[in-house]
């Protein structure tokens, strides 16, 4: 899988985000479409994250 650096946090704001704190790996599950979201997994949790983040 690959795998992102976060180069900001992220605050998620609803249940189907994640959040994440700057510097961190993140496995990338899904690559982002014109939608501008990734689906990705930090530790044992899985959510969206805005693909300029990383």
């Amino acid at each position: 899988l690959p795998q992102y650096i976060a180069i900001f946090p992220y605050e998620a704001q609803q249940d189907d985000k994640l959040s994440f704190p700057a510097d961190v790996i993140l496995e990338i599950l899904h690559e982002a479409n014109t939608s501008g979201w990734f689906k990705a997994r930090f530790g044992d949790q899985v959510g969206l994250i805005p693909s300029p983040y990383v």
